[in-house]
């Protein structure tokens, strides 16, 4: 057993007292707040360039029938919505890299390479994919929106957005959303 000549309630070392660990943990608290402030105040702003784009082709309805159930009579054969597609030039005099396009806000796709000035892109949209894996069914899911990300030359990132309906064939420099 333990002398009780010998037991000590307090441990040995320092000891904080109530004020000085409030004090801590005021700063502990303080201190990621003040480091957001400091970046958000200091570092440049992030500009996004508008793309010079025009959509050739939006596939942006479900083929009719796709949402009845049950029986031929409206069905539509999986090859045609698998045909479903997007597509569009680049209309600037920049070659853009890292090209990605959104679809209504949630599906993505990321196309290797670098596209040229009066390039065309076409994609199916059977290539798009939320970033979970789940990819896009174009049997059943309208286009809302497209949105293409770029990188210029000048190492800015470029921003084309558009909501349906769409302009097809007319130019539409970097349509804000």
């Amino acid at each position: 057993m333990a002398d009780p000549e010998s037991f000590s309630p307090m441990p040995p070392g320092k000891r904080l007292s109530r004020r000085g660990l409030t004090i801590l943990l005021l700063i502990v608290a303080a201190t990621p707040v003040v480091a957001v402030g400091y970046l958000w105040n200091t570092l440049p702003r992030v500009q996004q360039h508008p793309l010079q784009v025009t959509l050739e082709e939006v596939d942006a309805v479900a083929p009719s029938g796709a949402h009845q159930a049950g029986g031929n009579g409206g069905a539509v054969s999986a090859a045609d919505a698998a045909s479903r597609r997007l597509r569009f030039r680049n209309d600037s005099d920049e070659t853009w890299s890292s090209v990605a396009v959104t679809l209504n806000e949630r599906f993505f796709f990321h196309r290797p390479g670098t596209v040229e000035p009066g390039e065309t892109v076409e994609l199916y949209l059977v290539q798009f994919a939320l970033r979970s894996g789940i990819r896009f069914d174009p049997a059943t899911i309208d286009v809302r929106s497209v949105e293409i990300y770029a990188r210029l030359p000048s190492g800015a990132r470029g921003l084309f957005a558009a909501k349906a309906p769409f302009d097809i064939g007319g130019s539409q420099p970097g349509q804000e959303r």
